[in-house]
C-alpha cells in the first residue's frame, strides 16, 4: 500500500513547524521543554529526518499555539493531483479540530490495516 504523505511532505511539515517556531521566537530547546520532547527530536522533525506521530504533532501544536492542520498546508498546495474524493476528505480535514485530526488519523489507521488484511487473505 502506498502511503498517503511520503518523506518530502514531512521536510515541508518541518519547515512549517521550525517557520512557526522562529515567528514566535522560540528556540528548539524551549519548544522540546514545553512539548516533553527532546531537543534532538526537534531537530529532526524540522529536518524531515523524523516522521512523527501525531500526538507528537498535537503536543507541538499545542505549544506553538497553532491549528496542527496549518503544518500540512504546504503540502496540500503541492498535491493539486489528488484525487477528488481525497482532496474533498483533506477539505473536510482542514476544518477539524486536533483532537478531531488525531481520530481520524487514528480510523485511517485501522481501516489501512483491516484493508491490508483482508487482502492478503484474499490471495
Amino acid at each position: 500500500m502506498s502511503t498517503f504523505y511520503n518523506s518530502y511532505d514531512f521536510r515541508l511539515v518541518g519547515l512549517q513547524i521550525r517557520n512557526f517556531r522562529e515567528s514566535r521566537n522560540i528556540s528548539q530547546e524551549q519548544l522540546a521543554y514545553k512539548a516533553g520532547l527532546s531537543t534532538g527530536t526537534i531537530g529532526k522533525i524540522e529536518r524531515g529526518i523524523n516522521n512523527p506521530k501525531t500526538d507528537t504533532l498535537l503536543r507541538i501544536a499545542q505549544e506553538l499555539d497553532v491549528p496542527c492542520q496549518l503544518f500540512f498546508e504546504q503540502i496540500d498546495r503541492k498535491r493539486p493531483h489528488l484525487p477528488a474524493h481525497l482532496q474533498t476528505l483533506v477539505a473536510y480535514a482542514k476544518c477539524l479540530g486536533d483532537n478531531e485530526i488525531h481520530a481520524l488519523c487514528m480510523i485511517a489507521k485501522i481501516m489501512s490495516k483491516y484493508h491490508d488484511t483482508s487482502r492478503s487473505s484474499d490471495r
